[in-house]
């Protein structure tokens, strides 16, 4: 059928990557987006205490910090959309080196234009074969955009774990929702373990995005060979590990977050000494 795996596992690669990015990571980005939103509004009456260098700076509201968030999310959606873009460009119709030999000279086209039709991502045939056939570039730029949406996945989480630090010696100007016992040792603690659930996947990412880097630079002339294995295992898991993550994170977290109560500046006096670090 003039078909090589030169040119059609790379091609089955991209597309798999980009229609996980358009239909799993995109949705759950944008919902963990609209549910700090939400939160934004909700508290743009609350008045807090700045941190810089976790210590006491100067106030903002808990609405505007939350909102900040709510941004990265948002710019997060944008690099997403140019991973995919990233992508596009299929190898179909390169055959073994990318001269095309062997299969029709529209054959690429054709298979972009069906695949394209069938999942209603702008797929387009290769501009160059050779450069298609040679080296896995798309990808390697693609989880780069990955790898910056996990550094602020990462960022927001951990911010959210230090609002919600407490309730006796932390901050504690939010109220995580408790999801799993803590310890046989401390019985009754249950921990709101999202935040950390999600500071995992993106830590995989960000050691991924090395490997995906360093596979991509060594591809031999005119096939990357196996390297397509291990772009294609990371790349994907990428994908997977963050949408789930952001998906639980924006559905747990974001719906059952609350302010402890008044104005977050720490938690309430006990006798004469202040436990709070607010």
């Amino acid at each position: 059928m003039g078909q090589s795996t030169n040119d059609m596992f790379p091609t089955a690669i991209h597309v798999a990557v980009a229609e996980g990015i358009r239909s799993q990571l995109v949705p759950a980005l944008e919902r963990f987006r609209d549910s700090l939103r939400r939160k934004a509004d909700e508290w743009d009456q609350v008045i807090k205490i700045g941190r810089t260098h976790l210590a006491d700076a100067t106030p903002l509201r808990l609405g505007q910090e939350i909102g900040g968030q709510a941004r990265q999310l948002a710019l997060s959606v944008e690099r997403a959309g140019r991973a995919l873009d990233a992508v596009i460009e299929l190898p179909a119709g390169g055959t073994a080196v990318g001269s095309g030999i062997n299969t029709h000279p529209e054959f690429g086209a054709r298979v972009a234009a069906d695949l394209a039709s069938q999942t209603g991502i702008s797929f387009v045939e290769a501009a160059d074969h050779f450069e298609a056939n040679s080296q896995r570039d798309g990808l390697v730029e693609c989880h780069g955009q990955l790898r910056a949406i996990a550094s602020t996945l990462f960022n927001v989480s951990n911010n959210i774990r230090w609002l919600g630090a407490g309730p006796r010696c932390g901050f504690y100007e939010i109220k995580l929702p408790d999801r799993q016992p803590g310890s046989s040792i401390m019985p009754g603690k249950v921990n709101p373990t999202q935040s950390q659930a999600l500071t995992m996947v993106a830590a995989q990412v960000l050691g991924n995005d090395a490997a995906i880097g360093v596979a991509g630079a060594i591809g031999h002339r005119h096939v990357d060979g196996a390297l397509r294995r291990r772009l294609a295992r990371d790349g994907r898991g990428a994908r997977r590990g963050r949408r789930s993550s952001t998906r639980a994170r924006a559905r747990r977290g974001g719906g059952g977050w609350r302010t402890r109560g008044g104005s977050p500046r720490g938690p309430p006096r006990t006798g004469s000494a202040r436990t709070g670090a607010g």
